[in-house]
């Protein structure tokens, strides 16, 4: 995930997802060093989209970071994860 944050092309990317029920047109929200964050409105819901690569050099895994985000959903204390 190499593209800017506010690239057409990762948001048309993120549009393009096929967990939307309506068209969205997702916005940047925050940029981080390790990871690009956009609120997407989809209907009535709005999302949160998470976006990076891997950064094994770091110990940055997004499968380790999925797995944490599912957990903590399980227990309560998070949002899920679509």
């Amino acid at each position: 995930m190499t593209e800017h944050p506010n690239s057409d092309a990762l948001v048309a990317r993120i549009a393009a997802l096929d967990v939307w029920a309506t068209c969205v047109d997702p916005k940047p929200l925050l940029a981080d060093i390790t990871n690009k964050i956009f609120i997407a409105r989809d209907g009535a819901r709005t999302c949160v989209v998470r976006t990076g690569d891997d950064i094994s050099v770091h110990g940055i895994l997004r499968a380790n970071e999925l797995a944490a985000g599912c957990a903590a959903h399980k227990v309560g204390i998070s949002p899920g994860v679509i």
